[in-house]
């Protein structure tokens, strides 16, 4: 997600979702690979007080994945998505 790409609506969403959860434009790249891969593959909680922590990153990575599947029932197949 570069500063001069065009951003496409999904990363969009990611980067609305990580800053409301207090999470940084880096962290969204996390997350945006965490999207890319099973939940089962994701990292945990290793309890080291670390920031920011796994599961905050999981929980935004949810979060995005809901929002994108609102997005795609309110979007009829075939029409442009915005």
């Amino acid at each position: 997600m570069g500063e001069s790409q065009e951003q496409t609506e999904e990363q969009k969403i990611i980067l609305e979702t990580c800053r409301e959860m207090g999470l940084d434009r880096w962290d969204a790249q996390i997350v945006e690979d965490m999207l890319g891969r099973p939940e089962s593959a994701w990292p945990i909680c290793c309890g080291s007080g670390c920031t920011p922590c796994s599961d905050d990153l999981a929980a935004a990575a949810r979060r995005i994945k809901t929002r994108l599947a609102q997005r795609s029932k309110a979007t009829p197949e075939g029409s442009p998505q915005g």
